[in-house]
């Protein structure tokens, strides 16, 4: 009879979290996100909710971010840059759905201006981040 057979544990499945602070290669594209989803977001809830139509899937809204400021957008410490949000008026559809309230959103994604890199072996080269809780996740395009 002898020892019995040695089970080898898996190493685990989930993904390594890395915070991205200011050294991280990718704090600017972050930065850059957050700064322009808070805005957009903010303009999006500013305005009564519309019935969705066809053209809202379609819809972009596209803003330049000078590191000045604009009359449209915020002065920022950063690099200017350009910020596209596609179909705004479906994501606002859909946190309506889910009664996600507006103000608790952006505090969660914009809050704190720290978001998790998720390293995946996505074939789009694409990044991926998590919010510093974990309850959302961010990809670019």
């Amino acid at each position: 009879e002898g020892p019995p057979p040695q089970v080898k544990k898996k190493p685990p499945t989930r993904k390594q979290l890395k915070q991205i602070s200011r050294k991280h290669p990718e704090f600017e594209l972050t930065f850059d996100m957050m700064l322009g989803i808070r805005t957009v977001v903010g303009k999006v809830e500013s305005k009564p909710p519309k019935e969705i139509t066809e053209e809202d899937m379609h819809s972009t809204i596209k803003l330049k971010f000078p590191s000045q400021g604009s009359a449209t957008t915020p002065a920022h410490q950063m690099r200017d840059f350009t910020f596209k949000d596609y179909a705004p008026e479906i994501f606002r559809a859909i946190r309506e759905q889910f009664d996600i309230d507006p103000a608790d959103y952006l505090l969660c994604v914009c809050g704190n201006f720290q978001y998790l890199e998720f390293i995946s072996n996505s074939k789009s080269g694409q990044f991926f981040f998590y919010t510093h809780d974990r309850q959302y996740m961010i990809k670019t395009i």
